[in-house]
């Protein structure tokens, strides 16, 4: 189970770089010097695997032979965004309706970078509405 997300912890994160990011989500997921765990409940035989093209840790558990990464069953996986966007996004969202409109975080986004699907950014808002509604982002 990851940890909750407080939006009041990712404006210190604010326009944090990658690095800052994934220590967050990992130390969300795994716990302060946590150890990873595979879902099939096994952490002493977890090996690192390089890294995801988000810079992600992978891991593969042998007992069970799965693959998994830091971001595997977060909202942060399986998204075309960069972690810093979603990161900002995360911020944006948790104004309480004082944030951006979607579209103005889509011209936003796609000047930093290649993103400018404005599919993309929906669907991760989806999750992030979907995350407050389960009580796993607290706003």
């Amino acid at each position: 189970m990851v940890g909750k997300i407080f939006v009041w912890d990712l404006k210190k994160l604010f326009f944090p770089s990658r690095d800052e990011c994934l220590a967050y989500i990992r130390e969300l997921k795994w716990g302060k010097g946590g150890k990873v765990r595979c879902i099939c409940g096994e952490e002493k035989k977890i090996v690192r695997r390089g890294k995801t093209t988000k810079g992600a840790q992978r891991y593969q558990c042998k007992a069970c032979r799965r693959y998994f990464n830091d971001l595997s069953g977060t909202i942060f996986a399986h998204s075309k965004l960069g972690i810093e966007q979603m990161f900002y996004i995360i911020y944006e969202v948790g104004l309480n309706g004082k944030g951006k409109w979607p579209y103005e975080l889509v011209s936003e986004i796609s000047l930093q970078t290649k993103i400018k699907s404005y599919d993309d950014i929906m669907n991760f808002i989806n999750k992030i509405d979907k995350a407050i509604d389960r009580g796993e982002i607290i706003v």
